[in-house]
């Protein structure tokens, strides 16, 4: 994902980046950035029922969940989840406090 994104920026806007986005809290820290830019950010997760396919386990889901948590605390990300409707029950067990 960090790859793609940092493909986005460049094509778009034109800027380098020096290093590679390749972790969670690395790529939190660039949609940050991109405030101080003056830059919209939309992520979009198309076919998201596949993340419950891949990470069978609620515990291994945590972290990610944690991640869109952490992004939709930062001003001009927005997130798109796009899944089947009898996927949606998942979701649910997303109980974490927005901050």
């Amino acid at each position: 994902m960090g790859s793609r994104f940092v493909e986005s920026i460049e094509e778009v806007k034109g800027l380098n980046f020096p290093h590679f986005v390749d972790t969670m809290a690395a790529f939190t820290a660039e949609l940050k950035k991109n405030v101080d830019n003056n830059l919209l950010t939309v992520l979009i997760f198309d076919q998201f029922e596949e993340f419950f396919f891949a990470y069978k386990n609620p515990a291994q889901r945590q972290p990610f969940f944690e991640f869109i948590r952490d992004c939709l605390n930062i001003p001009y990300v927005k997130i798109i989840l796009s899944l089947r409707e009898d996927y949606l029950h998942y979701l649910l067990e997303c109980d974490l406090e927005y901050r």
